[in-house]
């Protein structure tokens, strides 16, 4: 059985995922009518440009209402990396690696003095 915590967890995490599925619907309404309006704007000779504009306004100001609750709910501002600190990556840069003399001197190449880097 769950304990609490996962439960209480999982909770969060749809409803989470519910609030961020709405406002990218609402984000989606919002370029949806700009995209509408301008497009008519466009084609239709007579279009009365004031309307055309509310649409564009009302459609901008969807997006940045999804923008805005995006950062609200997933805050990105909390979660920047720290270029200055270093991240395991899976690569150990203090092992040695054989290398070939092959690869150190190709083929029909004379002996060249290449410095390697432990």
């Amino acid at each position: 059985m769950a304990s609490e915590h996962e439960a209480q967890t999982s909770v969060e995490e749809t409803a989470n995922e519910t609030t961020l599925m709405l406002l990218s619907m609402l984000g989606g309404v919002g370029i949806f009518a700009m995209v509408i309006a301008l497009g008519v704007g466009v084609v239709w000779a007579d279009a009365d440009s004031g309307l055309i504009g509310l649409f564009v306004m009302i459609g901008a100001a969807l997006l940045a209402v999804s923008v805005g609750g995006w950062v609200i709910v997933t805050r990105p501002y909390e979660n920047f990396d720290d270029i200055t600190v270093a991240n395991y990556h899976g690569h150990h840069h203090d092992d040695d690696h054989d290398i070939p003399e092959e690869i150190i001197d190709g083929p029909g190449e004379t002996n060249v003095d290449h410095e390697i880097r432990t």
